[in-house]
C-alpha cells in the first residue's frame, strides 16, 4: 500500500518511550514477571482503582519520574532523523498533575519545549494522511487510522521477556525501513 510522505510523526509517551508499565508495577510492589519469566497484565494483579489511587497519591512526581524505556532515546533519535517534525502525543490520566509531570519528564529526557507535546484522548483528532501514529494502544491506532493517519503499532510485553525483546528489534527494522524509505 502507498502512502503519503510523513512530515509529522507523533510518537506516544506510555508504553512507547516511557516505561509506565515498571514505574507502576514497581509502585505497587508487582513484579510482572514472577510467573517463570512469563508477563501477566497489571490490571489481573490490582484494580484500577487501586492503580490509580496509588499513582494519584505520588502525584507529579510519578509522572516525572517514569523511567525511559530501554530503546525510548534511540526510538526519538530514529524519527528526528526521518522527519523534523517528531510530536510526543500523549493521553492525560485524569489528575492534573499528570500533565505537568509528563512535561517535566520530556522536558529532562529529550529537552522538549511546549510545541513538542500534546495532550489527546481522542488522537485521532490529529489524523491526517501526512501524519504517523506510533502508540502501543491497537484502539488509539485503529481510530488514527479511520480517520485517514498512517499508524505503527508498537509491542507491547504480552509474551515472556525475551520474546518482547525480539518483538522491538523487529519493530525497529520494520519503523526503520518504512521512514528511510519515506
Amino acid at each position: 500500500m502507498e502512502h503519503e510522505k510523513i512530515t509529522t510523526i507523533y510518537l506516544d509517551m506510555d508504553g512507547v518511550t516511557f516505561n509506565w508499565l515498571e514505574a507502576t508495577a514497581k509502585l505497587l510492589n508487582i513484579d510482572l514477571f514472577a510467573d517463570e519469566n512469563s508477563y501477566r497484565p497489571i490490571g489481573e494483579r490490582a484494580s484500577k482503582r487501586e492503580i490509580w489511587k496509588t499513582i494519584g497519591k505520588m502525584g507529579e512526581s510519578f509522572w516525572s519520574t517514569i523511567p525511559v524505556m530501554q530503546y525510548g532515546k534511540d526510538l526519538y533519535w530514529l524519527c528526528k532523523s526521518c522527519v523534523e517534525d517528531v510530536i510526543f502525543l500523549t493521553a492525560p490520566s485524569e489528575d492534573p498533575a499528570s500533565l505537568s509531570g509528563k512535561s517535566k519528564a520530556l522536558r529532562e529526557v529529550f529537552n522538549c519545549r511546549a510545541k513538542d507535546v500534546i495532550f489527546a484522548n481522542d488522537k485521532w483528532r490529529l489524523a491526517k494522511p501526512n501524519t504517523l501514529l506510533i502508540d502501543d494502544n491497537e484502539g488509539k491506532i485503529n481510530d488514527f487510522e479511520k480517520h485517514g493517519g498512517q499508524i505503527f503499532l508498537w509491542p507491547t510485553p504480552l509474551g515472556s521477556y525475551d520474546t518482547y525483546k525480539q518483538d522491538i528489534e523487529i519493530a525497529f527494522d520494520i519503523l526503520s525501513a518504512r521512514l528511510y524509505a519515506n
